[in-house]
């Protein structure tokens, strides 16, 4: 049973190995190249002094920056092929699990002999993770080492975060469990695979608007401003602002005793307007202190610290876990009494 399942999948499992490895070879160069360049551009020689403080001299290595600048020109497409390549790999191999066999007829040969429909479909479970494992592994190492090599961003922000650590390999478990079970229901490969990709954007989108955010513990950092003033010219310069590479999960109004909670979208609207309808006139912001005394609001940024990313990549991959372990249960429950 276990042979021939893997020969009806190792078409597939061989084309995502070579993509893989094409992928690979990519990220590992542009990752190679990106951080000499960083090195580059930040060791000392590219540092001067101007108006009494130390910037970066462009004369001297202007060059070196645009080279770097040349460099990142793809990384978003880099950073989302690891997370992609797992995840319609996962919806393939689903797809072809039960869905192309019901739609073939193949499956009434495999379950009108001696193995029960259990075995038949843990195995087919098995050997697909197995090449899913092959395949996500290595670019969930290569892609975790390439973002820090191009220094890619905030490794908790969403832009970053779904395609980081192993992140990548569990959308991927999860798309499989996910197309096994529609498969089952829809029996047809088509509608399969367009309800599977479906379902996948809501639960990705759910997950990182409602749910990530509340895997840990917010951190509030109370935005205060200094004010500026020049010539006929006033300003206002925050201070005291969320840490570097942190997730700004929310930055706005709210009251003081709010806490590290998220506000509602109806309460972020309406302490806004507030806010906008105290401020008046052409120094408004010089009125930001008062308006904020006056309405018993502060201004925030609420945020998860960089230093939370492998604690949040845990939780969060094991909600994927979790759900992929019901929902392959659920095909085993439904394939034994679906009729061949």
């Amino acid at each position: 049973m276990t042979w021939m399942a893997w020969r009806l999948q190792r078409s597939v499992f061989l084309l995502f190995v070579v993509m893989a490895v094409v992928l690979i070879g990519f990220v590992i160069a542009n990752g190679l190249h990106t951080e000499s360049l960083l090195h580059q551009w930040n060791s000392a020689t590219c540092y001067g002094t101007r108006h009494g403080y130390i910037t970066k001299s462009q004369v001297q290595c202007g060059t070196i920056f645009h080279q770097f600048a040349q460099s990142t020109t793809y990384d978003r497409y880099f950073a989302m092929a690891g997370g992609l390549l797992c995840g319609v790999l996962g919806l393939l191999l689903g797809v072809n699990l039960v869905a192309s066999e019901i739609d073939r007829k193949t499956v009434r040969t495999a379950w009108t002999q001696s193995i029960t429909r259990t075995r038949w479909l843990s195995s087919k479970i098995i050997v697909s993770l197995g090449s899913l494992l092959a395949v996500g592994l290595p670019l969930c190492f290569t892609h975790t080492w390439w973002i820090g090599a191009v220094n890619y961003g905030s490794r908790v922000a969403p832009n970053a975060f779904a395609y980081d650590g192993w992140m990548p390999l569990m959308i991927g478990v999860f798309a499989f469990a996910l197309t096994t079970v529609i498969g089952v229901l829809l029996r047809r490969p088509g509608w399969t695979i367009a309800a599977a990709l479906i379902a996948m954007v809501l639960v990705m989108w759910t997950m990182q608007g409602e749910v990530r955010a509340n895997l840990v513990p917010l951190r509030t950092a109370v935005v205060g401003t200094t004010i500026v003033t020049k010539g006929d010219f006033t300003g206002a310069i925050p201070t005291h602002v969320a840490p570097k590479n942190s997730w700004i999960v929310f930055q706005g109004y709210e009251p003081l005793n709010s806490g590290n909670a998220l506000l509602t979208r109806g309460e972020e609207t309406r302490w806004g307007n507030e806010m906008n309808r105290c401020e008046t006139g052409p120094i408004s912001q010089s009125q930001v202190p008062a308006c904020q005394h006056k309405l018993g609001l502060r201004d925030v940024q609420l945020y998860v610290a960089n230093n939370e990313f492998w604690t949040l990549q845990l939780r969060e991959g094991a909600i994927y876990l979790a759900g992929a372990a019901f929902l392959f249960e659920l095909s085993l429950l439904l394939v034994r009494r679906t009729k061949a």
